[in-house]
């Protein structure tokens, strides 16, 4: 008895922090944490609590190959999204990871974030071979990007605050167009006088007078922080 004793106090004392040393232990959503929503789009047919309109298949194979496992997300951009309604309560942050690759047409949504109603209080999307993302009446338009290039987005965003009057609600944008990369680069732009409010889902892709097909791939939504490489 008196050898397991010591062998157990021996084994405290290894493991036991240094004087003065205080150790928290977590996962950040870049780590793997828990998501709002977490989505690669594998597997048949339409996923648990997803919406669609127009042409949207989940089981996307062709060329090109989908960027994550084997099927991604299309959506025409003619009028087609696909939207989530993942989300158990309000939130007024959520940082958004999602790889797609445009279609050939000059107008396409990417993604919207929505309240309970499901009214836009953030979008991202490509006008005119450029691209806008708007917070309320804050918005963005002079940011090129190809349309027919993979594109990797972060956004984050943070509703007004009070809700209906704030007017200071905040977006931040980074963009990677770098195919197959997923490093969060600098910040691209940032809004800080949006009027978007508390959001409850995710839209991908939305009406809008485009053409072609988007691809979605790897859609990550997250009350954290989200970095590169998201698990």
């Amino acid at each position: 008895m008196r050898r397991l004793l010591a062998f157990l106090l021996a084994s405290l004392l290894v493991i036991a922090p240094a004087p003065g040393v205080i150790v928290f232990d977590f996962v950040s959503a870049a780590a793997g944490g828990s998501y709002l929503l977490s989505e690669d789009f594998e597997g048949s047919g339409t996923p648990s609590g997803w919406t669609t309109s127009g042409t949207v298949s989940f089981d996307y194979t062709t060329s090109p190959a989908p960027f994550v496992g084997a099927e991604s997300l299309a959506v025409s951009s003619v009028g087609g999204y696909a939207r989530s309604d993942s989300f158990s309560a309000d939130q007024n942050e959520v940082w958004v990871f999602v790889r797609v690759k445009p279609g050939a047409g000059v107008n396409g949504g990417v993604v919207s974030l929505l309240n309970s109603s499901n009214a836009a209080q953030c979008t991202l999307d490509f006008r005119s071979d450029r691209v806008r993302v708007e917070h309320g009446v804050g918005s963005l338009t002079s940011l090129g990007a190809s349309t027919t290039s993979e594109t990797t987005f972060w956004l984050r965003y943070v509703a007004e605050a009070p809700a209906g009057s704030g007017a200071n609600g905040i977006v931040q944008l980074y963009i990677n167009k770098n195919s197959n990369s997923e490093t969060r680069p600098a910040l691209t732009a940032s809004i800080s006088n949006g009027t978007g409010d508390a959001v409850r889902k995710v839209q991908l892709g939305m009406p809008a007078a485009g053409s072609g097909v988007y691809i979605f791939d790897k859609v990550r939504v997250s009350a954290a922080e989200i970095g590169s490489s998201p698990l």
